[in-house]
């Protein structure tokens, strides 16, 4: 129990210092936060991405996993590759309304950590 609040409480301090408060803009720290709106969890899953191609993708307040490493963006799509190797997620990039995600659940790892999103959920 107390390592779920411990997790719990890192995932909220890298949200805060990542510069969460306004989604899908960049911050002066050049940063762009999506965030999965429709989420129930107390902390939804999120995406930043950092201006030197290196991404965090917050999944849930259960799972102590958090996803660090490098994205690439080849036309309409947005890849993040974790460093470990082990995990690969695929967004469409919608440049309406501000822009925003859409998650590509078919060209992704199958595991979500926990998170309450599927095909198709939009992260803006």
């Amino acid at each position: 129990m107390k390592r779920a609040w411990l997790a719990l409480l890192a995932v909220a301090l890298c949200m805060v210092i990542s510069g969460c408060g306004e989604e899908g803009s960049f911050e002066a720290v050049g940063q762009r936060v999506y965030t999965y709106e429709d989420s129930n969890d107390i902390i939804p899953p999120s995406v930043v991405l950092m201006e030197d191609h290196r991404f965090q993708f917050t999944f849930s307040a259960v799972s102590s996993f958090i996803g660090w490493g490098t994205y690439c963006i080849d036309g309409d799509t947005l890849v993040l590759n974790t460093d470990d190797e082990m995990y690969q997620y695929t967004f469409k990039i919608v440049e309406d309304e501000g822009g925003y995600l859409v998650f590509d659940a078919d060209n992704s790892s199958e595991t979500i950590h926990f998170a309450d999103f599927k095909d198709g959920a939009v992260f803006k």
